[in-house]
């Protein structure tokens, strides 16, 4: 764990294609995400979506009509997938939601 980074999130250093990430687990959130600057970066699969419509809780909406496909990464030697939401750049590299 890299340092806490409010009361109901976690904050995590990992290594996906060879980049370090910094990875949010937040409790709140209910989608994934990853920082476009990071798809561009490590040049993986972007896909076009059905629009998903998110109200942030600030209230403003965000809208997002692009993934990643089965993005892996590794923690502790274990392999994960998902699929994740195109995020516009931000402080972090990926937001896990808490399904």
């Amino acid at each position: 764990m890299a340092d806490s980074y409010a009361h109901n999130t976690i904050k995590i250093k990992k290594i996906s294609k060879g980049k370090d990430l910094i990875i949010l687990i937040d409790s709140v959130s209910t989608h994934d995400f990853i920082n476009v600057c990071v798809i561009q970066s490590i040049k993986t699969v972007i896909v076009k979506t059905i629009i998903l419509v998110i109200i942030m809780a600030n209230e403003n909406v965000m809208l997002y009509d692009a993934q990643s496909p089965e993005f892996t990464w590794f923690i502790q030697d274990y392999e994960f997938k998902a699929d994740l939401r195109i995020l516009k750049p931000r402080r972090c590299d990926v937001v896990f939601g808490v399904n």
